[in-house]
């Protein structure tokens, strides 16, 4: 295929119906888009946004977010985080994004920054950029281990993310670092969350930790683990709960594909949230996990859900795990809807 001319410019406000539709070619699903969007869209403004342009068409796109190196030593110097890379399926071969990221790094280097790092939504292309000498922010952690052979006595709860933040920094106070702050550290949760994890508080040994940590298939991957080292086979045991959970999961792909089966049990889904209506003493939440194009209705109610003001009250696009039996409705505009 031939190549046209290329030229690289920031992203526009009008750009963003082509964005989201490359988006959706490489990912499935919008709702991803849409938070980078909020979060980190700033138009004109290339240490924001930057896009490839073939012949004026849009090949390429990649956002980034503002994070920071810490050096005990030297202070602190702008480390920008790679978030979001889509490019025109039709032309990957081309090797468009490479060529896009190597010139937004150079542009950001010059303008100051000691590094640039990535927080990718597949790992696929995490594994692709370490390969090419990039940091993932933060990168995974190796090794394996059983339960069984972990001592207890630790305890976990989820965490906000400036909750995250401020335990991460007191720990890493006086070492060299990256400094998340408050969008990519939103951000990573995020991701977590879709993959069946999410941001932890872990205490063990009357010592307060932090643990970032995904779900693939039966096994936890710990991306990120701060606490003395004598807790830590404690607090991975405690992380343990972040399996069982993601285990439990169905996509809502599978409960259309076989609704009658689903009827009646009790199941869990994680997705974004694409509508909220409060009705005062029950509410639906509209939802999506990006395995289909439709959504599932979530049926809650103030009488059986403590915390009901808080999902009534939280915004478009936050993030929700929801446990509740499915109940068939044939007669109604949806087949089915969970019932929290």
């Amino acid at each position: 295929m031939k190549q046209g001319a290329i030229r690289l410019r920031a992203a526009r406000e009008e750009d963003l119906p082509r964005l989201r539709a490359l988006w959706r070619e490489s990912f499935g699903s919008g709702q991803l888009f849409a938070r980078l969007t909020e979060t980190c869209f700033v138009p004109g403004q290339v240490q924001s946004s930057l896009v490839l342009l073939e012949d004026d068409v849009i090949r390429s796109m990649a956002f980034f977010l503002p994070t920071f190196w810490s050096d005990a030593q030297k202070g602190c110097a702008p480390a920008p985080c790679l978030v979001g890379l889509a490019t025109d399926g039709a032309r990957r071969h081309q090797k468009y994004a490479s060529w896009l990221v190597e010139t937004a790094c150079d542009f950001m280097v010059e303008k100051g920054a000691g590094a640039v790092w990535t927080l990718l939504p597949d790992e696929g292309l995490e594994l692709f950029f370490s390969m090419q000498g990039f940091w993932t922010l933060p990168r995974p952690k190796a090794g394996r281990w059983r339960a069984a052979d972990l001592p207890g006595g630790a305890s976990v709860r989820r965490a906000a993310p400036a909750e995250y933040d401020r335990v991460r920094e007191r720990l890493l106070h006086g070492v060299n670092h990256a400094v998340a702050g408050p969008l990519v550290t939103a951000w990573q949760r995020e991701l977590a969350e879709q993959k069946g994890g999410g941001m932890f508080l872990v205490r063990a040994g009357g010592e307060e930790g932090c643990a970032l940590a995904t779900a693939d298939g039966g096994a936890v991957q710990v991306r990120e683990l701060l606490c003395p080292a004598a807790q830590r086979p404690a607090a991975l045991r405690a992380l343990q709960s972040v399996r069982r959970k993601h285990v439990d999961r169905i996509k809502i792909a599978q409960l259309y594909a076989d609704a009658d089966t689903f009827g009646g049990a009790s199941v869990t889904v994680a997705g974004w949230v694409k509508s909220i209506r409060d009705m005062k003493n029950f509410g639906f939440v509209t939802l999506n996990d990006g395995s289909c194009f439709k959504d599932l209705q979530v049926v809650m109610n103030r009488e059986s859900l403590a915390n009901y003001d808080e999902i009534a009250h939280q915004n478009v696009s936050a993030a929700f795990i929801c446990t509740g039996t499915i109940k068939l409705t044939p007669e109604a505009q949806q087949p089915f809807e969970l019932t929290a």
